[in-house]
């Protein structure tokens, strides 16, 4: 995963991809790092060697990985493992909101996340504080370094996931 972020801080010093690109991409193996290690921690557990443990999975299993709010609440209520509302996780989260503005807004904030003027006035600030992204209400202005934060974001994230896991866990592999 972190040569994976290494790999795109390299793209963005050489040929500049456009910002969107970078945010989903970023976003994407994110998700994808932190879906692998929910599967691995499942596997760890030995829940699936009962037959109780098996039908709780299965009935779970579409749940651990359908949003980011029920994959922090699995690592933390099903494995021990405190990630949500941390700063990493805080600043991460910007990077999710913008990739949803780039997917579902088309470059601009969402209706829901419009939906309620506090909280938009919040995740502006949040993107302009974090990510150097501009949303006032309209399209989303990407300054010069918002494709390296969004990098830089999603590895301090990456290695605060890594850490808590590894201390907690550290006969897996992942």
């Amino acid at each position: 995963m972190l040569r994976s972020l290494a790999r795109i801080s390299y793209e963005i010093s050489t040929s500049n991809p456009p910002v969107d690109h970078v945010v989903t991409r970023v976003a994407t193996l994110t998700e994808a790092y932190v879906d692998d290690l929910l599967d691995v921690l499942v596997k760890d557990s030995n829940m699936a060697s009962t037959s109780f443990g098996k039908g709780l999975l299965d009935r779970a299993k579409d749940t651990f990985h359908d949003s980011w709010p029920n994959r922090l609440r699995w690592l933390s209520s099903g494995f021990g493992l405190a990630v949500s509302g941390t700063s990493a996780q805080q600043a991460f989260d910007a990077v999710i909101e913008l990739r949803n503005a780039i997917v579902h807004g088309r470059g601009r904030l969402t209706a829901r996340q419009k939906n309620d003027i506090a909280s938009m006035l919040r995740l502006e600030k949040k993107l302009a504080d974090v990510l150097n992204v501009q949303a006032d209400g309209g399209p989303l202005h990407y300054l010069a370094d918002t494709s390296a934060r969004v990098v830089e974001v999603a590895r301090e994230f990456v290695l605060h996931i890594d850490s808590c896991a590894r201390a907690s866990y550290p006969r897996i592999k992942f």
